[in-house]
């Protein structure tokens, strides 16, 4: 038997009230759904902070401790040959933590996504080990929408696992 991926629908009549569609949107915004009134697919879900968006971080805040102005971060961590940290863009993903901001502008191709970053006071903090961070962010229509999903946090050094050593990173020797 073939499970069924496509979306919810809502029957929308002209009875159905916005509190109606509003409480069916809410116990289908996991699966994800059809919004009755404007028919956007709908849908929440979590994202984890891995550990390679905490090596970035680690490597974004060690570059921000002696230069102050916009990063291009892909261009940086190839330079310096931590281009798997770059790959898929995943280190972009770190704004939805409040870690990074992405510079203002387009490209020529008039694309938003131009590279250049900043790392934020919280992002500084989280790299430091002198706060926690959420481990999963709910994320909707591409933005954070929670950033408190349950009480579970994560230490940078705990983010970063296995794979990455917290001492030698930020002593530069990896």
């Amino acid at each position: 038997m073939r499970k069924n991926t496509s979306p919810a629908k809502m029957r929308w009549d002209s009875t159905t009230t916005i509190d109606q569609a509003k409480k069916w949107l809410k116990r289908n915004t996991s699966k994800g759904g059809q919004c009755p009134c404007c028919h956007q697919r709908v849908q929440f879900y979590k994202r984890t902070l891995t550990s390679a968006m905490a090596y970035a971080l680690v490597v974004i805040e060690r570059r921000f401790r002696t230069e102050s102005d916009w990063l291009h971060v892909p261009q940086y961590l190839t330079a310096i040959g931590a281009a798997e940290a770059s790959r898929g863009g995943d280190y972009a993903k770190l704004r939805d933590w409040g870690f990074i901001d992405p510079k203002p502008g387009k490209r020529d191709d008039e694309s938003n996504r131009n590279g250049w970053w900043k790392i934020t006071a919280t992002g500084r903090a989280f790299a430091r080990g002198e706060i926690r961070a959420p481990r999963r962010i709910e994320m909707y229509n591409q933005k954070p929408t929670r950033r408190d999903i349950g009480s579970e946090t994560i230490s940078i050094q705990e983010a970063l696992g296995q794979r990455f050593d917290y001492g030698k990173l930020m002593a530069g020797k990896l």
